[in-house]
């Protein structure tokens, strides 16, 4: 029943105000590309050696987090080799794309590799566009006002340009990018590699803006100013935030809920206004549900006194009709865009 009235208040909200969705390596993970932990072994064999993988998997045991194991392997990448570029390849050596990218030749396979492999990516697409009259052109969904990603990848831009076949996301790398108020914005918190085409292109990509070891991430914390710390907090303050593909279990991201819930609490105090479970619980994360469920009660819990609930499936592959649920909510027609 909890399940059940999650999704309906998402979907209250979707139509009433839209929503920021905020993803995670879950939504690329279909398509070949390595989870966070999966890609630190494949750069370990790469930095430590053949071995690598058997260093990292002891480290883990010792208690070394995964911030932490990526600083020691960076400290060994070799001096002959570029960071970013290892970091290219291991993200992208199972994406059958990788290097040619996607052209007109190839356009449909790639479509088809997408959606067979990857619904949740698909669904993601889909959520951003509204079909014109017309039937044969695509335009940004209002009610989706941005997005914000801790990938690096470039998959899901990729896929959204050959389905529609006009930019529908405007990808923001760097301070430097300007937002479009006539696309989707898409904030790359970590950086931003491309694969295929634009690779090693500044201006198209930011392997400068990489954010994976334990040192890049205390500075990266450490300046509250910075593009995407500010940008996040200020869309946590104004939006619901729907988290897809996250484990939920990010310590930085945590934190930014709880600074945005502990100010939001502090802003009614003087007001002598109770805060009540709609307006305190305002963000939702997308989980499957655990084995126990005690375990699933106190992640719920934990995340309550975040601001945000948790929407449940019993499996990822219920994530595309949860969304076009949502979707068909406002009269979209999810047929025309999935």
């Amino acid at each position: 029943m909890e399940s059940l009235l999650s999704w309906g208040q998402l979907e209250e909200v979707y139509r009433e105000k839209g929503l920021v969705l905020v993803l995670g390596a879950g939504v690329s993970l279909q398509c070949g590309l390595p989870s966070w932990e999966d890609l630190l072994k494949k750069l370990s064999t790469r930095c430590f050696g053949g071995e690598g993988h058997i260093l990292f998997n002891r480290l883990k045991t010792l208690g070394y987090d995964l911030p932490a194991i990526a600083g020691m392997i960076q400290n060994a990448c070799p001096i002959d080799q570029k960071y970013s570029e290892l970091v290219r390849e291991a993200l992208y050596e199972d994406f059958p794309f990788f290097q040619r990218g996607v052209d007109k030749t190839n356009r449909d396979e790639f479509l088809q590799y997408v959606q067979t492999r990857n619904p949740t990516m698909r669904a993601v697409a889909s959520l951003c566009v509204r079909a014109e009259a017309d039937g044969k052109s695509y335009s940004i969904n209002p009610l989706i006002h941005n997005i914000v990603t801790l990938n690096v990848d470039s998959v899901l831009q990729a896929y959204a340009f050959a389905r529609y076949k006009t930019r529908l996301l405007r990808t923001v790398g760097r301070p430097s990018t300007e937002t479009r108020p006539d696309k989707i914005n898409i904030y790359h918190m970590h950086g931003y590699l491309r694969f295929g085409k634009g690779m090693g292109d500044l201006a198209k990509e930011a392997p400068d803006g990489l954010v994976f070891t334990e040192q890049e991430y205390f500075d990266f914390f450490n300046r509250p100013n910075s593009l995407f710390n500010y940008t996040f907090l200020y869309l946590l303050r104004e939006y619901t935030c729907l988290f897809v593909g996250l484990s939920m279990q990010d310590s930085n991201i945590r934190r930014l809920l709880h600074y945005s819930a502990v100010e939001r609490a502090e802003g009614a105090k003087p007001l002598g206004r109770a805060v009540t479970d709609k307006k305190r619980l305002r963000h939702f994360a997308i989980m499957r549900k655990f084995s126990t469920q005690e375990v699933s009660d106190q992640v719920e819990e934990s995340l309550s006194h975040l601001g945000t609930r948790i929407a449940w499936v019993e499996e990822f592959a219920e994530i595309p009709e949860r969304l076009a649920a949502a979707y068909r909510s406002t009269g979209g027609d999810w047929g025309a865009v999935f």
